[in-house]
């Protein structure tokens, strides 16, 4: 589990940021989006419509992509507010790690 630290819990912030999109990326199992935060640290929102599945499935889905966010922006994203929202029930991790390392590397790099 994140820490609290970690999770954007407000919805207007969710909204703020995938309106301001200043880094995204889509691929056909995820759309991320994310930007620039005051905080110092990463922060990491995870959307799953009822589309991609029954409540076990989804559940699923945010803990393999919390995991891998985790693994990828360790160190190495710090003021960075992420939003990552699923498009499909089966994943490839290794392009969805790909992906996450995309934005964090571009984010990094602004």
């Amino acid at each position: 589990m994140l820490p609290k630290e970690n999770r954007i819990c407000s919805g207007e912030r969710i909204k703020e940021i995938l309106s301001a999109k200043q880094l995204h990326l889509s691929t056909p199992e995820l759309k991320i989006v994310a930007q620039k935060s005051d905080t110092p640290y990463p922060r990491l929102a995870v959307i799953c419509s009822k589309k991609i599945g029954n409540a076990v499935t989804r559940n699923r889905w945010r803990r393999r992509v919390r995991g891998l966010w985790l693994k990828k922006t360790h160190n190495k994203a710090k003021n960075i507010d992420f939003v990552i929202i699923a498009k499909c029930e089966n994943i490839d991790n290794d392009l969805v790690g790909k992906a996450i390392e995309k934005v964090v590397n571009a984010g990094s790099n602004s």
